[in-house]
């Protein structure tokens, strides 16, 4: 219950915080990027339960191809993702840790498409060094 608090308070912190202290404090403090924490803890917590990762994969297909396209028609639509807009550092901020964890989820899940093509030994060493 805590953990969707956080998700739902977060981007009101990044309001308050753009509005009266700066865009900065905005993209920094822990209690304006708290959504982004609070969704990989519930993704952590889903996948310590049996066939949890499974569940959370069967999500994510949903929530992966709709949260790109999501970012990318508000990258268009704000010409960007400038961390001082307003729009971006409220809602765009929230939108991308949701479809990011969507994608961990893809990934870590029981080999599927997407995390086998992730594996490849090439991708994975070139990954050793980044």
């Amino acid at each position: 219950m805590t953990t969707s608090r956080l998700v739902l308070a977060a981007p009101a912190f990044r309001y308050v915080a753009a509005a009266y202290i700066g865009s900065l404090a905005a993209y920094t403090l822990t209690p304006c990027r708290a959504d982004g924490l609070a969704v990989g803890a519930m993704l952590a917590l889903v996948a310590r339960r049996p066939g949890g990762l499974a569940r959370a994969a069967a999500w994510a297909r949903v929530v992966a191809p709709a949260g790109v396209v999501a970012v990318a028609a508000l990258a268009a639509w704000r010409r960007g993702l400038d961390y001082t807009d307003p729009v971006v550092s409220t809602a765009g901020m929230s939108l991308l840790a949701v479809s990011f964890e969507a994608l961990l989820a893809l990934v870590a899940a029981p080999p599927g498409g997407l995390a086998v093509t992730l594996r490849q030994p090439a991708l994975v060493g070139l990954g050793r060094y980044n």
